[in-house]
């Protein structure tokens, strides 16, 4: 995304410095311009909408760091690097003070205030070649951005949605651009307040965009991915009847497949339904965990102990085709994943909706909802090993439908290994982050964030997450 709109930097610079602190969400940095000179003709709303794409793409958000750490704090990544908050956070050492949480929140909160002010504005833009349905894709994509940061906020900063239901504390809602004064300071709303906003925000995107990418052109918001993010919401919450349903729309658009090897990674491959672009002037954090200092990279995060395990080293061609080993950060050589292997100029992607995880999802919520071993989810499940270079499975082969559950979220570690995901499918299962650690059970405190410190101390409605 940044390397094909790159031209459009210094209009959307505007959007690039709102402070995310609570009682200041609406303010604005002196640097900056107002909105009024940010929405005054088709060009410079364009602009602002890549202005909240870009904010986006941080490695805060969906650009490596936050994928990386949180399979670090559950059994994917064994963290050797010498970042000392981002080792806390690997440790369940965290405290509420920690600046690395801290950016999550902020780069966070700076997306959604940018996606606000293009949601607020576009509408009102004079501009006789502007169209109304132009207009609207640019609203419908600024509203998935909202909602997809929603949803990466919540995650990391409440309890997944089976620990109460839904009632706990999820994060703050805030849908208002700046105004030029403070605001109200805001308290944070419950998970499912917050679900419920991540909805309102993606089936509000789908009709007002046009759909035109799905095929060739996965690197902006579509109808199809407001879908496969809603199958994926749905999926967390254990609504398995919408999940079919969402996964359904998106089978039915007909434009993705399944890849037949694994070269896919950094392409606009149809096995992406959404990746984000990067380019070497603005690049992503993927390489910079993921490969050696000898390639550009830190080496910071090689395959745990236990993840090796979970493969079959010899066969499995998700392992053989795409590691290496390497000096890690400790000096030591270590197994890496290859998914990311651009260290020197960071042009990794950032693979935020694969079709991969689609069918799984599917798959999931087959079994789930029929409380049988689904005959459709065996055939999904097949098809990714045979793609791996495994052998198949029958019926026969599961003395229960949870026995076809434990292999599916078995291949879907192996299928999304490093790519963010595992730290949500524990949790949304009722499962310890790492067995054997008191800290990462189910329900543990540690398995959360800490609201900022410093975001508590500015705005007395905000609370604290237990623990800390």
């Amino acid at each position: 995304m940044k390397n094909i709109f790159f031209k459009y930097t210094v209009i959307v610079a505007v959007l690039l410095g709102f402070t995310a602190c609570e009682d200041r969400l609406d303010l604005i940095p002196e640097q900056s311009i107002s909105n009024d000179a940010a929405f005054i003709n088709e060009q410079s709303t364009f602009g602002a909408l890549i202005g909240a794409y870009s904010l986006f793409q941080d490695g805060e958000i969906t650009g490596g760091e936050s994928q990386m750490i949180t399979d670090a704090m559950a059994d994917n990544v064994n963290f050797v690097g010498s970042f000392p908050t981002l080792q806390d956070v690997s440790t369940y050492d965290v405290l509420s003070t920690n600046g690395s949480t801290q950016a999550y929140w902020t780069e966070a909160y700076e997306c959604i205030l940018a996606a606000n002010a293009v949601i607020a504005n576009t509408p009102n833009v004079s501009d006789p070649g502007f169209t109304d349905a132009e207009k609207n894709q640019i609203v419908g994509e600024a509203l998935f951005i909202r909602g997809a940061t929603y949803f990466h906020l919540v995650n990391l900063f409440a309890q997944p949605f089976n620990n109460s239901n839904g009632a706990d504390l999820g994060v703050v809602i805030n849908n208002e651009p700046f105004v030029g004064d403070f605001g109200a300071q805001r308290s944070r709303s419950t998970v499912n307040e917050v679900h419920a906003q991540i909805r309102s925000d993606l089936e509000a995107a789908i009709p007002l965009l046009t759909g035109e990418f799905d095929a060739s052109f996965p690197l902006r918001a579509t109808p199809v991915a407001c879908q496969a993010l809603l199958a994926r919401l749905h999926l967390y919450r254990g609504e398995y009847a919408e999940v079919l349903t969402r996964t359904q729309e998106v089978i039915n658009n007909g434009s993705f497949t399944l890849a037949s090897d694994y070269s896919f990674y950094n392409t606009t491959s149809s096995e992406h339904i959404m990746t984000l672009s990067h380019s070497a002037i603005d690049g992503s954090e993927w390489a910079l965990w993921y490969t050696s200092p000898t390639e550009g990279g830190r080496g910071d995060a090689p395959f745990s102990d236990e993840l090796l395990a979970a493969f079959d080293t010899t066969a499995d061609l998700r392992f053989t085709t795409l590691n290496v080993t390497r000096q890690a950060a400790d000096a030591v050589d270590r197994i890496f994943t290859s998914k990311f292997p651009n260290g020197t100029t960071n042009e990794d992607n950032s693979p935020f909706l694969r079709y991969t995880e689609l069918l799984l999802n599917r798959a999931e919520a087959l079994v789930q909802s029929t409380n049988s071993v689904n005959a459709e989810a065996i055939t999904i499940l097949n098809d990714l090993r045979t793609r791996a270079g495994l052998s198949t499975f029958t019926a026969g082969d599961f003395a229960s439908p949870q026995a076809l559950i434990d292999q599916l979220l078995d291949e879907r570690r192996k299928e999304l290994c490093f790519e963010g995901h595992r730290r949500m499918d524990l949790l949304r299962n009722g499962l310890p982050l790492r067995q054997g650690l008191a800290d990462a059970a189910f329900g543990g405190n540690e398995t959360v964030f800490p609201i900022p410190q410093r975001e508590v101390d500015l705005n007395p409605n905000l609370a604290q997450n237990p623990g800390f």
